[in-house]
């Protein structure tokens, strides 16, 4: 049977490293004596990590071999490193299954599963501590438990690499943790994990300086979710087959930039009383809604492609945003407005942006259309209120509005005029001609 071996740093530790190891040796050796008794129907019966941990000195790392541990807490400076998926640190489906909670502590290359479930005690597979700032997680899988990972006002965490699977087995989604929890947290970096099912993939609140980067998000409520959080990054993620791709809150000063979201239930990108953000070269195709862009203020949209979604961009007491080089392509609604007074979006010296079904001139031949767009028309005004209009959406009736809408704009419904739409959609973000970001 192989040993989970230690090494150490400076000579203060060597004298005592004879010492450590025959502990090490003696828990181990009893744990094979019972492996070669008779055969039973009874399970092998885990490795005590916990006292494995308590012989390590600060600063050692501790090599598991393959073999399933028992959950333990960790309160030095520490290395735990596996043998990949073979080393498995099982919480038996109670309370947390392991613990950071001091500085400087990695976690790297094995399996952690088996907490418990409670949403509400906040069982966790890995849970990192206030006290545990400049944690790192790396290549670890995590599988049936309550919430993934759980950062609770730690600065400096990484977690990257990681393959977390969340439970889908609840009766209700709010009985499901986040794949990964960050809550009170400062300067942390989520880099490159993949993550499926559960409540939110990621979920950020209260939380500044953080960069969300390159994570794959499928099957989940919200795959990537800001309540509260300010002077953060979201850049590079793919999601897909969500409820909700991106969702950012009450949030200010975030920066959105080449994510790829497709296949949302309902919103592809959520940005609700968002504030002084910058949304830019996204890629949101075959979602409910594109876009839904409700009472946000000095933000700026630009050069995002929304395309192939049900609406585009659903609009709703947003004012003083600037909202160029977008290109809106082939939604079988472009905007949908709620609300009672007209919003102008007058563009800069390059345009505004491109409506695929806009249709005007350009006599300059400078790419800006020289007659004014209203994608929010009398035909959307009316099937956003009565959505059985839809049904006769292509009518002659409704193509009759839509002409006397032109002729006499006292018929115009309150919403959207572009004022400087343009003749030619910008480049599309190179995340969605990549196909993933991993």
């Amino acid at each position: 049977m192989l040993l989970p071996s230690l090494s150490h740093t400076g000579d203060r530790v060597v004298g005592l490293s004879w010492i450590r190891l025959g502990i090490v040796t003696a828990l181990l050796c009893s744990v094979q004596m019972s492996d070669s008794r008779p055969q039973r129907s009874v399970s092998t019966p885990h490795i005590d990590l916990q006292a494995l941990v308590d012989v390590t000195l600060a600063g050692d790392t501790l090599q598991l071999e393959a073999g399933r541990y028992s959950a333990a807490s960790i309160n030095h400076s520490l290395t735990l490193r596996g043998r990949g998926v073979a080393t498995v640190i099982d919480g038996q489906g109670d309370g947390t299954t392991l613990r950071l909670l001091a500085p400087s502590i990695a976690v790297e290359s094995l399996r952690v599963t088996g907490s418990g479930t409670s949403v509400s005690k906040k069982e966790t597979a890995i849970w990192i501590d206030r006290t545990a700032m400049d944690a790192r997680v790396t290549d670890v899988r995590i599988d049936s438990s309550g919430f993934g990972i759980w950062v609770d006002k730690a600065v400096r965490p990484l977690i990257t690499g990681c393959d977390i699977e969340g439970r889908n087995d609840a009766a209700i989604i709010s009985d499901l943790g986040n794949g990964i929890h960050l809550f009170n947290v400062e300067g942390a970096i989520v880099r490159g994990n993949h993550i499926v099912q559960g409540r939110d993939g990621i979920y950020i609140s209260n939380s500044t300086g953080c960069l969300i980067e390159g994570n794959r998000i499928r099957r989940s409520r919200f795959a990537i979710h800001y309540m509260y959080a300010h002077q953060n990054r979201v850049i590079d993620n793919d999601t897909d087959s969500t409820s909700v791709g991106i969702a950012l809150m009450y949030s200010k000063r975030i920066e959105v930039r080449g994510n790829r979201v497709s296949n949302s239930h309902t919103h592809g990108v959520l940005l609700r009383n968002l504030y002084s953000s910058r949304i830019e070269a996204n890629d949101v195709s075959s979602s409910k809604d594109g876009f839904f862009f409700s009472g946000c203020y000095e933000d700026t949209l630009e050069a995002n492609w929304i395309v192939a979604n049900d609406v585009g961009i659903q609009v709703s007491d947003a004012k003083r945003n600037l909202l160029v080089t977008n290109a809106f392509i082939d939604n079988t609604e472009q905007l949908v407005y709620e609300g009672y007074s007209h919003i102008t979006w007058e563009g800069n010296a390059e345009g505004g942006n491109y409506w695929s079904d806009y249709v005007g001139w350009d006599r300059n031949g400078d790419g800006i259309g020289d007659k004014r767009h209203y994608p929010s028309d009398i035909a959307s005004y009316m099937v956003n209120r009565f959505p059985a209009v839809r049904l006769v959406m292509h009518s002659p009736a409704m193509l009759l509005l839509q002409g006397l809408e032109t002729q006499f704009p006292v018929m115009r419904p309150p919403g959207v005029m572009e004022v400087r739409p343009l003749m030619h959609p910008p480049a599309r973000p190179l995340t969605a001609m990549s196909g993933s970001h991993r």
